[in-house]
This record gives C-alpha cells, structure tokens and sequence, in this order.
C-alpha cells in the first residue's frame, strides 16, 4: 500500500464510520472530564497525574478500534472498552512517565522563577523538554504498535524509535497535526474536542500501518 492508496483508505474509513467514530470520541470524552475539572481549579499536578490514569488508558481504548479499522478487523463501539481494560496497565505506565517528566518541568520552573540568579537550573530544564520531546515524537507510533500488535510497551518504544528513525517526515507530520488539532480545540473553545481525538486516532493508526508494512518490505 502506497501513500495515495493509504490516503484513500483514510478517507473511506472516515466517510464509512463516521458516526461511530463521533460516538467513540463523546465516550473518550467523558475520561477527560476529571482532569478538566481540576486543570480549571488550578490543581495542574493533580490534574496531569489523573490523566495518566484516565485520558491516556481511554486513548489507548479509541487507538484500539481504529486500529481494528484500518486493519479491516471485525469492530464495534465496545472495541475501545475492550481496549481500555485491556492495555490499562501498559496505559498507566506511559502515563506515569509523561506525568512525571511534566511534573519536573513544572517543578523546575517553579524553582527558576522563585531563584532567578540560579542559572544553571536552565540546564536540568532543557534535559526534561527534550525528553518530553522525544516521547511526544513517538506517541503516534507508541499508541499504535502497542494496541494494533498488542506488543508490550518496551517494545512499542523501540520499534516507534526505529520507525521515527527511518521515516523523519511522517513522524513530524503526526507530531504537527496534533499540534494543530491541540490550536483548533482551544480556538474552537473545546468544540471540536468532539471531532479531533477520533481523527488523529484514524490517522497514526494507518501512517503506522503504512510505515510498518514498508519497513517488512525492506
């Protein structure tokens, strides 16, 4: 399956699912709500780590049914409940680690701005952002190989690192649209929250099939 093949699959499956997809991103919403609640009281740490526990395995649960999509499986709404529980664990691991590499972040810009003569804590901070970087540049792939193949999450990392190795541009391409979707969702004062999850979701999980089935062909 070449790229135009593979943007003609996208768009057929979107076309074909849409309302289910819709309805599996209002269920994916629901998970949100916690978080969002203490995200607006102003209990950022809070809400970053119950998110680990909560958007991260419902994520997961919707990366599940597209994956069965787009791998033209038997699917149905109750896929990303069966995805939920079942890579919850692996879910929660992965959660913990952006949740604690976010918690640095902020924790050390806390510490900059309470001793701004201390410069060298520019240093440490630097360290976490490129970390966080590196595994939001993999996210797409890591979501993907974990539910599609139902690897473990070891393994997810490193075949996401050599397929954003081999394949640069696909890998910022995915990087960027989240980033776009992210500015659509906050312009749109979270209205296209409804839309946009269910959307990137379809996406990784055909770029990653796409770019998993050139790599096999090497």
């Amino acid at each position: 399956m070449d790229e135009k093949n593979c943007l003609r699959k996208l768009l057929s499956e979107l076309w074909e699912n849409l309302p289910l997809l819709l309805a599996s991103d209002i269920f994916f919403c629901l998970f949100c709500v916690p978080s969002t609640i203490l995200f607006f009281s102003d209990l950022i740490l809070p809400a970053i780590w119950l998110s680990g526990f909560t958007i991260i395995p419902a994520f997961s649960g919707l990366v599940y049914l597209t994956g069965r999509i787009a791998s033209s499986k038997e699917f149905s709404i109750k896929d990303i409940i069966v995805g939920i529980y079942h890579f919850y664990r692996r879910s929660i691991i992965l959660g913990s680690i952006i949740a604690l590499l976010l918690s640095f972040i902020l924790c050390t810009l806390g510490l900059i701005n309470a001793n701004p003569a201390q410069g060298w804590l520019i240093f440490p901070l630097s360290i976490q952002f490129s970390a966080l970087l590196f595994i939001a540049l993999l996210l797409a792939y890591i979501f993907s190989l974990m539910t599609i193949y139902d690897i473990s999450l070891q393994k997810a990392f490193i075949y996401a690192f050599l397929l954003a190795s081999n394949y640069k541009m696909p890998t910022i391409g995915t990087f960027s649209l989240i980033i776009l979707f992210v500015f659509l969702i906050r312009w749109t004062k979270f209205g296209l929250i409804l839309v946009c999850p269910a959307l990137w979701a379809i996406f990784v999980t055909n770029i990653t099939l796409l770019l998993v089935q050139k790599q096999l062909s090497y």
